[in-house]
């Protein structure tokens, strides 16, 4: 119910299919889609990601707070989405026109 990475699902089914990830699905409720849900099967080597650690850490600290409708509607607010036709790959290159401010990390 929002943007998402472009090649997830063919990453996340070859990991599955690897057996490094489990892929569960809780049903959604109010109209909305399914939840996917990602399981580690092996402990992975978190070190290399320490950038990507630190924002999200900041991430979820600015939006754990939020539920899924919320995060969605803040998403479908921001300059990325609005700028995109329905349904379509939104260019990485707008991310540097969205209102959140990452500055300080």
């Amino acid at each position: 119910m929002g943007p998402f990475p472009s090649k997830l699902e063919e990453i996340t089914n070859e990991m599955a299919k690897e057996k490094l990830l489990s892929i569960d699905s809780i049903e959604g409720y109010g109209g909305y889609n399914a939840t996917e849900v990602y399981h580690c099967l092996r402990k992975p080597d978190t070190s290399v990601f320490e950038e990507e650690r630190r924002m999200l850490d900041h991430v979820a600290t600015k939006y754990g707070h939020l539920n899924s409708k919320q995060l969605e509607d803040l998403s479908h607010y921001e300059a990325p989405y609005i700028g995109t036709e329905l349904r379509k790959e939104i260019p990485y290159e707008l991310a540097f026109y969205r209102g959140t401010d990452f500055s300080d990390l």
